[in-house]
């Protein structure tokens, strides 16, 4: 499938770096630039292309704008690029598909396109395959997940993965917290099974035991020995610890 892509950032060295990352993966197509979010609304329309990498802080309008702007018509994915580190929840609120930061990685914006070549290709099923498509992720095998099957009173409850806040690993079980309640996750037996099944959604592996959901966490703050502790924005403020092998990697998720 061939993936074709708009550059958008008011940094005409960024669009150049960007555009040159982009041109050497495979069945990837840069078919416009713009450099304010009015001529990257233009050439959306225009062009209407697959994937939109968008710069956040540009002069007038920012990147969220043309997102807002483009919602409701045959909007393209977009991945938010940016050198300021305060925007990535906010990013991740917006459906964004991935979050990356300035300078650019080769390794790091090919695993956004991977990220978005696998959402096209859902998208792209027939009426037909898309209910197998459905099937198959109930299942807890399936890295395509659309629901978090726990057990609730007896019965079997299907979650949203947006729902979940944490997911902690017990003896021989995983338990599933939201804030309405916590669940025992039914299947998925291990930390490491519901990670896979909930990939593509913005969780992190913050501790050997623990996974959270980004767009749930309230606070961050220091703690000791290097450790990290998050607040999450449920009633309770739940706290959740951050191992220090972990710290380096949830800034980057974070923006941090």
């Amino acid at each position: 499938m061939e993936i074709r892509c708009l550059v958008v950032d008011d940094e005409q060295p960024a669009v150049d770096e960007l555009v040159f990352i982009l041109s050497e993966l495979p069945h990837v197509t840069v078919v416009g630039q713009a450099y304010s979010a009015h001529e990257a609304i233009a050439q959306i329309e225009a062009l209407d292309p697959d994937l939109v990498f968008l710069d956040i802080n540009m002069p007038g309008r920012t990147g969220f704008h043309v997102v807002e702007t483009c919602a409701g018509r045959r909007s393209p994915l977009f991945i938010f690029c940016t050198a300021y580190d305060e925007y990535a929840v906010k990013a991740f609120e917006e459906q964004a598909v991935d979050y990356i930061l300035k300078p650019f990685s080769s390794k790091r914006v090919a695993k956004g396109v991977r990220r978005v070549r696998q959402r096209l290709e859902a998208e792209s099923l027939s009426p037909s395959d898309e209910v197998a498509r459905l099937l198959e992720a109930l299942s807890p095998r399936s890295p395509q997940v659309v629901r978090l099957p726990v057990e609730s009173q007896g019965r079997l409850r299907l979650l949203d993965p947006d729902e979940v806040m944490i997911c902690r690993a017990e003896e021989k079980r995983v338990r599933v917290f939201t804030r309405d309640g916590d669940y025992i996750s039914h299947g998925a037996t291990t930390l490491d099974n519901l990670e896979a099944l909930v990939a593509g959604f913005p969780f992190y592996r913050v501790h050997r035991a623990s996974l959270v959901h980004l767009k749930h966490i309230r606070e961050v703050t220091s703690w000791y020995n290097g450790k990290y502790l998050l607040i999450m924005d449920d009633a309770a403020a739940t706290e959740v610890v951050v191992s220090r092998n972990r710290v380096k990697g949830l800034k980057e998720h974070l923006g941090l």
